[in-house]
């Protein structure tokens, strides 16, 4: 289980004083955990970005403070208030032209197969040695398009 931890809203002009008055001075209980919790959150984001683990939501969650939405259903419900039902939501009908365009709708464009350097169909594998190599179906495809006029492309 996962505990949620205190937050803690800081200024980071308050930050900045609270850490120089460190050096002359002891530390109260109050700035004694406001200095704690600054550097247990810097810890916790070294952790996370030295694990690869940390997305931006996550990063954002830790240090922002969350964003609340809420539901007008809900709202009416708390001020005694009972929604009316509306009408169904009308779903959208899917642009066309908003995606990647694949290799074979590039018709007059030039094609050019790769071979590999070393491997071969039928070769043993070169990390085991046990296996063999067999040929793909349908191999890898990148598209390369140059920008002239008329754009040329070669698959």
């Amino acid at each position: 289980m996962k505990l949620d931890p205190e937050t803690i809203d800081i200024s980071r002009e308050e930050m900045e004083a609270l850490v120089d008055g460190a050096r002359d001075r002891t530390l109260n209980a109050g700035d004694h955990r406001k200095l704690r919790g600054a550097v247990e959150t810097l810890g916790e984001m070294a952790r996370l970005l030295a694990n690869k683990d940390a997305t931006l939501r996550q990063l954002r969650q830790m240090l922002l403070q969350p964003a609340t939405t809420e539901k007008t259903r809900v709202v009416l419900e708390r001020a005694g208030v009972k929604p009316e039902p509306g009408e169904p939501a009308v779903q959208k009908k899917k642009r066309k032209g908003h995606g990647r365009n694949p290799a074979r709708a590039f018709e007059g464009a030039e094609k050019v197969r790769v071979a590999h350097p070393t491997l071969q169909p039928a070769d043993r594998c070169p990390e085991c040695g046990k296996g063999k190599v067999y040929p793909l179906k349908d191999p890898a495809v990148r598209v390369r398009i140059v920008g002239q006029a008329p754009v040329q492309a070669t698959v």
